[in-house]
């Protein structure tokens, strides 16, 4: 066991318990490796785990040579009997129960108790450990794994009637551990910082603003043709500002001279790097990204591969385990809400042990030399760079109209504007897979938002507001892209709802985020996250406002007033430059990945953005109603071809 987790586990398990502070205990009882180390020893043996192993019929002899081993190992009876394989965990935890007349649960059975562990803290009496959860019934329970002296008190306590009415269940030491670590994972975030979760939609001031909204609506209603063109103003600014963003990074991109890898130095001594792969339902493509995850060229003894699994998706840990390396590890967590990806990320992110750490999606298929490209970057450039963000690319684009804008739009972003923020050292939105963290940085921001349904964008806000630096790698993750247009729309709900978040979260505290991100990049995150959703949810509405225009022009004797074509002409023109922008980075973007494009393409570009403005709306009722909801988007519906020559970046 690492040394300083032990220190700091024996340093909490000695602290009385009327000045135990119970938030502190859950987040550094949720980095324990092995819960079942914390203090079980004692002079000798526990009388209550000597009677469970005589109850489960483990020769004397075998107790009593467990029990001389005690003063040298100083392990407990139990822990030596399981690890002997003498006795299973769920048998001596089932007779255990059986003994203090408690109910026993079996793994998985046990949910984690989000909501309660805000008010409801784990205790520790004697180094026995009492998490909350809740069982099959939804009743509230008390999860405990006792070991050594540890049953003594759970004996104790049982005696004395003294769990406060909350009924006490036992559980095996890993059920145990994968209860805190995943309770951590749900509640740790908004522990340390409520204003940088999305648990709550909104906050403090933006509920006064929320519940006023009506008042101020009608009192602007008289003034509602000014209010209109303030409205239509700032959407031009938008537009014209995110259609030159866009031209100048098409623009300067294709004089950008291409990236010379740097070596990542001492083979012999790389780093220990983790991964982690969040999944859920996705059994269909476990042999793609096995085969995938097998082929990076990285030491597989410097590897931690986490597949992260949810209670009840038993298919997908199944064929995992019967096709995993000796480097990759499939986890299960309790089940509990929110069940997202982040969520499953923050216990990832407890377990790793490497330095660095990366996140893939269930249908990446990475290049085999990502990793070291990224361990090169870091050693090559300052300390503070916290993050790498590798090009995603979707390489079935001749599948289908949706597919093709797809890829076009994630050549635009991931090879032209991402590259172009980077080098302007600019604030960047991270994509969901292929990001490259420092471990104990990641750890310092708080690591992901288990309520952000795109914790990506969230965190890549965050770690700019904590003075660290975000970059991209000249490194390509191919990815999958939905096929059918319901589940396009599905998908960018998901999106869309996350960026909402990400702008209500940020936005808590606006002079502080002003003071924490610099003039240039609090511009940029207003123009980017909210200039985008507000330019996006206003698309049909300028529609329904040209025929409107057209129409009366065409019908009425009086015609228009004369300032309507004015800002008519004006809109037409920023409209122009937020096109122009769009479709020129479309195009370099194409350029890069070797993609043809069809001028009949770049015409259907609005029609795309009125399908993701759709979206958007939905996004916004899924907002108010269900906020922590994850659309889950399948996989596994396009065939590859093992040994492709996959599609470089030039």
């Amino acid at each position: 066991m690492n040394a300083s987790i032990g220190e700091r586990s024996e340093k909490l398990v000695n602290t009385p318990q009327e000045t135990l502070d119970q938030s502190f205990f859950l987040r550094r009882m949720a980095l324990k490796a092995d819960l079942g180390s914390v203090r079980p020893s004692q002079k000798g043996p526990s009388p209550v785990e000597l009677a469970v192993a005589r109850q489960c019929q483990v020769p004397l002899k075998d107790i009593a040579r467990v029990c001389s081993l005690h003063a040298v190992n100083g392990k407990a009876l139990s822990q030596s009997l399981i690890e002997s394989g003498r006795l299973s965990a769920n048998q001596f935890y089932w007779a255990l129960a059986g003994r203090l007349r408690l109910k026993f649960a079996q793994e998985g059975s046990l949910k984690v108790a989000s909501d309660r562990l805000l008010d409801h803290r784990p205790l520790c009496l004697d180094g026995l450990l009492m998490v909350p959860a809740v069982d099959a019934n939804r009743r509230a329970v008390m999860a405990v794994s006792p070991v050594g002296a540890q049953a003594d008190t759970l004996a104790r306590l049982v005696l004395q009637k003294a769990t406060h009415g909350v009924p006490l269940v036992v559980v095996t030491p890993n059920e145990l551990r994968q209860l805190v670590v995943t309770a951590h994972s749900t509640v740790g975030m908004v522990e340390a910082n409520r204003a940088h979760s999305a648990y709550s939609r909104a906050h403090g001031r933006q509920k006064s603003l929320m519940s006023f909204a009506p008042f101020i609506l009608f009192t602007l209603a008289p003034i509602g043709g000014t209010v209109i063109l303030i409205v239509s103003a700032v959407l031009k600014v938008c537009a014209l500002a995110l259609g030159s963003l866009r031209l100048a990074a098409a623009w300067q991109t294709r004089k950008r001279p291409p990236v010379k890898s740097a070596s990542p130095g001492d083979l012999w001594n790389l780093p220990i790097y983790t991964i982690l792969v969040p999944l859920y339902d996705e059994d269909a493509v476990c042999p793609q990204l096995v085969r995938a995850l097998s082929n990076l060229d990285y030491p597989k003894n410097r590897l931690q591969i986490l597949f992260l699994t949810e209670q009840d998706d038993t298919r997908t840990r199944e064929r995992l385990k019967a096709m995993a390396e000796p480097h990759m590890q499939v986890l299960t967590l309790p089940d509990g809400q929110p069940r997202t990806k982040p969520r499953a990320l923050g216990v990832g992110l407890q377990m790793a042990r490497g330095a660095f750490i990366t996140v893939f999606d269930a249908e990446d298929r990475p290049d085999p030399d990502q990793l070291k490209k990224a361990i090169a970057r870091f050693r090559t450039e300052t300390p503070d760079l916290a993050c790498l963000q590798a090009s995603l690319f979707i390489d079935h684009a001749q599948s289908g109209l949706l597919v093709r804008q797809f890829a076009l739009e994630y050549a635009s972003l991931f090879d032209v504007m991402l590259p172009w923020l980077a080098d302007k050292n600019l604030l960047i939105p991270l994509g969901g897979t292929s990001n490259h963290f420092k471990t104990d940085l990641l750890r310092q921001v708080g690591g992901w938002d288990p309520y952000n349904v795109t914790e990506d964008a969230d965190l890549g806000v965050r770690l700019t507001r904590y003075g660290y630096r975000v970059a991209t790698l000249d490194s390509t993750t191919r990815e999958e892209a939905p096929l059918k247009w319901d589940v396009w729309i599905s998908q960018r709900r998901r999106w869309h709802k996350g960026w909402m978040q990400t702008v209500l979260v940020h936005l808590r505290h606006p002079v502080k985020l002003r003071r924490e991100l610099g003039p240039r990049n609090s511009l940029l995150f207003l123009l980017w996250f909210v200039g985008g959703l507000v330019c996006m949810m206003a698309a049909p509405w300028t529609l329904v406002a040209l025929l409107g225009v057209m129409i009366h022009s065409a019908t009425s004797a009086e015609g228009v007033p004369y300032w309507v074509p004015m800002i008519g002409a004006l809109g037409a023109f920023c409209f122009s430059i937020g096109f122009g922008g769009a479709v020129f980075c479309l195009r370099e973007g194409a350029r890069r990945r070797g993609l043809t494009v069809h001028f009949w393409e770049y015409l259907s570009v609005p029609v795309y953005w009125l399908l993701g403005s759709c979206a958007c709306y939905g996004a916004l009722i899924d907002l108010f109603f269900r906020p922590h909801h994850w659309r889950k988007t399948s996989h596994g519906h396009v065939t590859y071809d093992p040994e492709a020559v996959p599609v470089a970046a030039e």
